[in-house]
C-alpha cells in the first residue's frame, strides 16, 4: 500500500492518538501508525512535543522510546523549531553524543527531509556518529517512497558501504561503470595531500601504499573528499577526533592522467606516529618520497591545505631514483623548511605571506581605488555562489587587482603553491578538462586503518 493511499488513515490515527481514545479505536490507530512506518514519524514527533502526556507517551513508544521524559520532549521541540539554525544545532547535538542517542533514530530520520539542505547534511552526519545501531531505521526509510530515501542512502554509506541494500549496490555499480567510461575530467581545487607517480601500473601503486580492497569510482567521487569546499564543507563527523579514522581510512588512486598516476590521501603511518621529534614529519615525508622513487623512478608529493589564511600551508617534495632532489614546506607559524635547490618550476614565484593582495593594495593603491576594488570582491559567505562560481569570480577579481597594481608600477608575482608547482611539474588539477588524457579508471582503496572499518562515505558520482 503506497504512502499516498494511507495518508488519510495516518491523519485519522494521529487524531485518535491526540484525543486519548482508548479501546478498539486506539488498537486500530496503533496498527495504522506502525504499518505506516516513516510516513507517520513526523506526526508522532509532533505528538510527543505538543500532545498531552498520555498521547506523548503513546507516540514515544511508537517512535522507539521506552518512556518519554521532559528531556526527550525538549530535545524534540528544538528539532521542530522554525529556525533552521536551531534545527541544525539540535541535530548536531544528537550526533555529538554518539550511540547514546540511538533511541532518537526515528525522530532523527524525519530531519532527512528537512527543507534546509544544511540540516539534512547534519542529519546524515549524526547518523554516521550514532552508528550501526541506526541501520534498521535507515533501511526502513530507504525502502519507503519518501523523498528522504536518498538522504537515507547517504547516511547508510557514511556508516559503511556494507550496510547498503544489495539491490542499491548493483545499481550504483552499474552507474559508476557507465559514468566512468564517459567522464571528462573537471577542474579540481585540492585541499589535500597527493602524490604523482610516473607509472601506469595501478597494482604496483596499491602495493606500494599498502592499500587493499580497491573499489572503482568516478573521478568526481574520488576527488570529493579532498576538494576545497566553501558552501558544503565536510561535516565534523569526518574531521574531528570522533571520526574513527575516516581521514586516514581510504586513499583515492586516480586514473592515469597525462601519464601520471595521482594518489590522494595520507598513508596510515604518516598520520599516527606522534612519538617522534618536531621535525619528524618533514624527515618522514622526504624518506617516503625517496623510497617510492626507488620503485617508480620519478615521484612528487604535494600538500595544499586551506585553514583560514594564516593557518594555510603548502609544500612539495621531489625524488628521482632514490635521491631527494627538493623539499619545500611553508606555513605561517613555522615559515619555510627547504632542502635542495629550487625546482625550475619555482622560478618567478614569490614566498607566501599573510598579507597577499590585500596587503599590496593597502601599501600601494590610492584609497579610493582600493575601496572600489574591495567593494567588488566576491563574498566568501555568499551561498548563492557555488564553489566553482566563487573560484571563477575570485580569479576575475584578483586579475583586476593585479592590473590596478601594475598601473602603479607594482608587478605581482604568482605565489608559491602546491597547485601551481603541480601544474608545472606533473598535472595541473585546476586545468583538468577535455584535453587531459585519461587511461583506466580511479579506485578508492583501504589503508591499514580502513581495513578495520571497511569502506565508508557518501560521494557524488
Amino acid at each position: 500500500m503506497g504512502v499516498e493511499s494511507i495518508e488519510p488513515d495516518i491523519e485519522a490515527a494521529l487524531g485518535v492518538l491526540g484525543d486519548g481514545t482508548r479501546g478498539a479505536e486506539w488498537a486500530w490507530a496503533e496498527t495504522v501508525l506502525r504499518q505506516a512506518g516513516p510516513a507517520a514519524w513526523p506526526g508522532l514527533a509532533e505528538a510527543v512535543v505538543c500532545g498531552a502526556d498520555e498521547s506523548a507517551q503513546r507516540a514515544g513508544v511508537l517512535l522507539g522510546f521506552a518512556h518519554v521524559t521532559d528531556e526527550i520532549r525538549i530535545r524534540m521541540s528544538y528539532l521542530l523549531d522554525e529556525d533552521p539554525r536551531e534545527r541544525r544545532e539540535s541535530v548536531f547535538a544528537l550526533g555529538w553524543r554518539g550511540s547514546a542517542m540511538a533511541p532518537f533514530a526515528r525522530v532523527l530520520a524525519t530531519m532527512l527531509d528537512d527543507p534546509d539542505p544544511s540540516v539534512v547534511a547534519e542529519a546524515v552526519g549524526a547518523f554516521a556518529r550514532i552508528g550501526r545501531v541506526t541501520v534498521p531505521v535507515l533501511r526502513e526509510v530507504r525502502r519507503s517512497t519518501l523523498s528522504s530515501r536518498r538522504a537515507a542512502l547517504a547516511a547508510l554509506a557514511e556508516i559503511g558501504w556494507d550496510t547498503i541494500d544489495p539491490w542499491d549496490v548493483r545499481v550504483l555499480t552499474r552507474l559508476i561503470t557507465a559514468k566512468s567510461r564517459a567522464e571528462i575530467p573537471q577542474p579540481f581545487y585540492p585541499d589535500a595531500e597527493w602524490y604523482a607517480l610516473r607509472t601506469t601500473d595501478r597494482d604496483a601503486v596499491l602495493r606500494a601504499f599498502d592499500l587493499s580492497d580497491p573499489v572503482p569510482v568516478t573521478m568526481r567521487a574520488g576527488f570529493e573528499r579532498w576538494f576545497t569546499r566553501r558552501t558544503t564543507p565536510p561535516g565534523p563527523w569526518l574531521l574531528d577526533e570522533l571520526a574513527d579514522h575516516r581521514q586516514c581510512g581510504q586513499m583515492f588512486v586516480a586514473p592515469v592522467l597525462d601519464g601520471w598516476t595521482l594518489v590522494f590521501g595520507k598513508p596510515k603511518h604518516m598520520y599516527h606516529d606522534d612519538t617522534a621529534e618536531e621535525d619528524y614529519e618533514h624527515d618522514a615525508q622526504q624518506r617516503r618520497c625517496v623510497d617510492l622513487s626507488r620503485q617508480f623512478g620519478t615521484i612528487y608529493w604535494y600538500v595544499q591545505i586551506f585553514n583560514g589564511g594564516c593557518g594555510d600551508w603548502t609544500g612539495w617534495c621531489a625524488a628521482e631514483r632514490g635521491t631527494l632532489t627538493r623539499y619545500y614546506h611553508h606555513d605561517f607559524s613555522e615559515g619555510a623548511v627547504e632542502v635542495g635547490n629550487p625546482l625550475t618550476a619555482e622560478a618567478g614565484l614569490r614566498e607566501p605571506d599573510g598579507a597577499g593582495l590585500l596587503g599590496l593594495m593597502n601599501s600601494h593603491l590610492p584609497r579610493e581605488t582600493m575601496l572600489s576594488l574591495l567593494g567588488t570582491q566576491p563574498d566568501y559567505d555568499d551561498r548563492d555562489l557555488d564553489d566553482t562560481a566563487y573560484v571563477a569570480a575570485q580569479q576575475i577579481w584578483s586579475d583586476q587587482v593585479r592590473a590596478a597594481l601594475a598601473d602603479v608600477g607594482v608587478d605581482v608575482l604568482p605565489t608559491r603553491s602546491a597547485s601551481l608547482i603541480a601544474e608545472r611539474t606533473t598535472v595541473g588539477l585546476d586545468e583538468l578538462g577535455p584535453g587531459t588524457s585519461v587511461e583506466g579508471h580511479g579506485v578508492l582503496a583501504l589503508t591499514e586503518c580502513g581495513r578495520r572499518w571497511g569502506h565508508r562515505g557518501a560521494f557524488p558520482l
